[in-house]
């Protein structure tokens, strides 16, 4: 796979699926956003750098939520949480329309 067109296409492939791991609770939320972290680093050196670093905001979004559930000690996220992370995949997912 050398073409730069073809590994982003791959890349993004592979976060849609995490997202739908996670959303047909395949995948933990803390797992999906590992997935979404290294593809969107492999990303940053391939893809448009404004594109990426909006990919990284919707992470870091993410992120904010797994890292207070994971702080809670509980075993699923709450309403709340689940709404959060809902928003922002729905953005995720608008961005990668383009791919």
């Amino acid at each position: 796979m050398t073409d730069v067109g073809e590994q982003a296409r791959w890349l993004v492939e592979g976060m849609r699926k995490a997202v739908e791991a996670f959303e047909a609770d395949h995948l933990s939320i803390n797992s999906l956003v590992w997935a979404l972290t290294s593809r969107i680093g492999a990303l940053g050196h391939i893809a448009d750098a404004e594109w990426v670093e909006e990919l990284r905001s919707m992470r870091n979004q993410l992120e904010v939520v797994n890292a207070f559930f994971i702080e809670s000690g509980r075993t699923s996220l709450n309403d709340k949480e689940r709404r959060e992370v809902g928003d922002t995949l729905g953005e995720l997912r608008a961005a990668l329309v383009a791919y």
